[in-house]
């Protein structure tokens, strides 16, 4: 079974909303100045807006990794969960009808299960806190 794989990376820090908006109002309230220091507030208004639109391109980057590295955890535990099933039914062909060991053979396939139940919830919560 392999186990859940975490990626993670660090983001440059967030520019506030609110200081789009002080550029802008800048921007806009200044008639008199020159044109020079106008294009100089619009480069920072556009520096500001391309850092935010990076970093949503960034979280929703994640967030699909982090899906995929779930669906791939979730295709390894069907995967491991279909063996134990064909193990257990050719247990019980091999067996037809004895009842010697099939109950040992039986507490096997439960306990794989329990494992395999104990597993997908631990993978699931680091999915979710990760998400949070």
């Amino acid at each position: 079974m392999s186990a859940c794989h975490l990626r993670s990376i660090s983001l440059p820090s967030r520019s506030h909303p609110l200081t789009i908006e002080e550029q802008l109002c800048k921007l806009k309230a200044s008639q008199s100045s020159s044109k020079g220091h106008k294009l100089s507030g619009l480069k920072n208004l556009f520096t500001l807006c391309h850092e935010r639109q990076s970093q949503c391109v960034e979280n929703v980057l994640n967030g699909s990794l982090e899906l995929l590295d779930l669906c791939d955890s979730t295709r390894d535990f069907f995967s491991q969960m279909k063996e134990c099933v064909q193990e257990l039914e050719l247990s019980l062909r091999r067996r037809k009808g004895r009842d010697c060991g099939l109950r040992d053979e039986v507490d096997a396939y439960m306990i794989s299960r329990k494992k395999l139940k104990k597993a997908i919830c631990k993978c699931l919560k680091k999915s979710i806190y990760l998400s949070i």
